[in-house]
């Protein structure tokens, strides 16, 4: 852990810790003092996604064109300024729906290229054969201080109100900022030789080597897969409150053992990866995390939440050690100046997906049922090692080092 990462690791956390504090001080805000509708709740909560569709491929065109450190440090200033607009217009008797939709969807943008050049900048910073290590620690941290973000923003809200929260959040970006000051990569050589720069070329150049190149494309419809399945657990909230009647408390704690299963596989890949080789650990945990899932639509009151927790603490344990293997494999292969635009258009296929498939799980439910749906969605899980058996990368045997950078 040189001085560099250390200082981007450092970053992510701060930054995790704040956004958890938003993800839940914001919707409390729309709900408690503008008093939104549930419709508009559903705005407010899903507005900043929709930087994603509509902004997400110009996004990656540009993060590879500028420096990623600046990139970055210029996301993190910009989303503390918004942000802190919430509480001052609070102060000054001026927050309104419009001015929660509006900072949302700006931060919304601002997630956009913070995430894209977070993606792109790791392999700057670290080298090849290091990149599963330093992706796990970058995971974890940004798992952990986001957990703790999510257990104290409850009490900091009720004792302090929303409005202080998002001020914590705004100076978390500010003290990331401050920590990317003294990051450190390679200075870019300039090719004189090379064409002019296209925006609709280079844009549509990223795109092509998602869907063209067998490995990215690969794991880009595995991810997907395996995210229509996440959107379409969004009803479990349904079945512990509704169905069976679990106390909110509990409900908030239940919630937690996702983040717990994921802090848990952060921590393990790369001792497993190390000890069993990275190609073999990833196989066997796209298969075992949607095994371990069948246990959550057997969920009972009581005892029976156990299958609760150790469905979703599991899963999302083995979905962080083949997320995290997978996401390096993604670095590792890409020339380091197509990786803006690879991440970013991997992310809009993605994560574009995610709002209607939650749609059609909440109908689903409506029709058949909360907990025959959740036992729908636990079998689709199984489509994303279906997947991914069908393609050469299953054969895949070695270290992330080891595999041919695409040229």
């Amino acid at each position: 852990m040189h001085r560099s990462f250390r200082l981007l690791w450092a970053s992510v956390g701060v930054s995790a810790f704040g956004n958890a504090l938003t993800e839940v001080a914001l919707p409390l805000l729309a709900l408690l003092v503008v008093e939104a509708s549930p419709t508009q709740l559903g705005a407010v909560i899903a507005v900043d996604q929709v930087a994603w569709l509509g902004l997400g491929l110009f996004a990656g065109v540009w993060v590879d064109r500028w420096p990623r450190r600046t990139v970055l440090i210029l996301s993190d200033l910009g989303r503390g300024v918004l942000v802190a607009v919430l509480p001052v217009t609070y102060l000054l008797g001026g927050l309104s729906l419009g001015v929660l939709l509006v900072v949302g969807l700006l931060v919304g943008i601002g997630n956009v290229f913070a995430g894209t050049a977070a993606a792109a900048i790791v392999p700057e910073v670290v080298e090849r054969q290091h990149l599963v290590r330093a992706n796990a620690r970058i995971t974890t941290v940004d798992t952990a201080t986001g957990l703790s973000g999510s257990a104290v923003v409850g009490p900091l809200v009720a004792v302090l109100g929303a409005p202080v929260a998002l001020a914590v959040d705004a100076a978390s970006f500010l003290a990331s900022a401050l920590l990317l000051r003294g990051l450190r990569t390679p200075r870019r050589v300039v090719d004189v030789a090379a064409p002019a720069p296209h925006f609709r070329r280079e844009l549509v150049e990223g795109v092509r080597v998602v869907l063209t190149d067998p490995r990215f494309r690969a794991l880009t419809l595995g991810t997907a897969a395996f995210n229509v399945c996440v959107a379409g657990q969004y009803v479990l909230g349904l079945l512990l409150l509704r169905e069976l009647g679990t106390p909110v408390v509990l409900y908030g704690v239940l919630l937690a053992a996702a983040g717990v299963g994921a802090l848990l596989g952060a921590a393990l890949v790369s001792r497993l990866s190390a000890g069993w080789g990275e190609a073999r650990v990833w196989r066997t945990a796209v298969v075992l995390g949607p095994v371990v899932g069948l246990l959550v639509p057997l969920t009972q009151p009581g005892p029976g939440l156990l299958a609760y927790v150790v469905g979703t603490a599991g899963l999302a344990a083995a979905v962080c050690v083949s997320s995290v293997i997978g996401f390096s494999l993604r670095q590792a292969v890409c020339p380091p100046a197509l990786l803006g635009r690879v991440s970013a258009t991997t992310r809009m296929i993605t994560w574009g997906l995610i709002p209607a498939a939650a749609v059609g799980a909440g109908a689903l439910g409506g029709l058949v049922g909360v907990r025959p749906a959740l036992g729908v969605v636990a079998v689709l899980f199984f489509a994303e090692p279906l997947i991914l058996r069908a393609t050469r990368l299953w054969r895949w045997q070695g270290t992330i080092a080891s595999v041919p950078r695409l040229t």
